[in-house]
């Protein structure tokens, strides 16, 4: 019988890069968009002095993969970072590199304000609809029961299907559950939050997913 044991290793042999699968989404997403537009959306909050700002475009990379995983909480999304080698990937962090946290990403909406994100959030999903990744044709499913016309082929990815037209909701809701640390107002208003009980920044089932066959389907775990 084996016996699983650990012991640090000073150097590993490690690439980030091997890691994350071809068939990802964060990688056909990375193919399929330039993120440098985001630079120019912002160049006017940004001063010609002082001190680097953290690249803007990890910051927005930041916002879309909350966007992506129905996370509008800044400090969940920044703990996910950092325990997700496909999130760090696909904002360009090695292993060893330590990502923004969540009080980077709050002085962030502060400077850049929710028009901007409104803009990038659109732009992102006309460019997925481009690549063709919009009405993707897979979803990872957790023991998940479909009742109805729902079958399992005919499950979408809620965040890249039916959520297209919730930009300005994703918005409102970042801006509500992240209320400014200096108690500063909170802007734009509250968007009301998805039935179904589900703690903020984590949707149900039926929040992430959507069939395209029985759309007022619900999912239901098994017990």
């Amino acid at each position: 019988m084996g016996r699983k044991g650990f012991q640090g290793k000073w150097f590993y042999n490690f690439s980030l890069d091997q890691r994350v699968p071809e068939n990802h989404i964060l990688r056909l997403v990375s193919n399929a968009i330039d993120f440098s537009f985001v630079r120019g959306l912002v160049q006017h909050t940004c001063s010609h002095t002082g001190a680097p700002s953290v690249d803007p475009v990890v910051i927005f990379k930041m916002g879309f993969l909350g966007y992506l995983c129905g996370i509008s909480s800044e400090r969940q999304l920044a703990e996910d970072i950092r325990l997700n080698l496909a999130y760090k990937w696909f904002l360009g962090y090695d292993l060893d590199e330590t990502p923004p946290d969540h009080s980077i990403l709050s002085k962030a909406r502060a400077r850049y304000g929710p028009q901007e994100y409104r803009q990038f959030f659109s732009e992102v999903v006309r460019r997925c609809r481009e690549a063709s990744l919009i009405d993707g044709d897979r979803v990872y499913l957790d023991a998940t029961l479909v009742r109805a016309n729902a079958s399992l082929d005919s499950l979408v990815s809620r965040p890249l299907d039916q959520q297209l037209g919730n930009v300005n909701e994703y918005v409102n809701r970042l801006w509500a559950e992240n209320p400014p640390e200096d108690g500063g107002e909170t802007e734009p208003p509250e968007a009301p939050r998805p039935a179904g009980g589900s703690k903020p920044g984590k949707p149900g089932a039926n929040a992430r997913r959507v069939s395209r066959t029985g759309p007022a389907s619900s999912n239901h775990r098994r017990q």
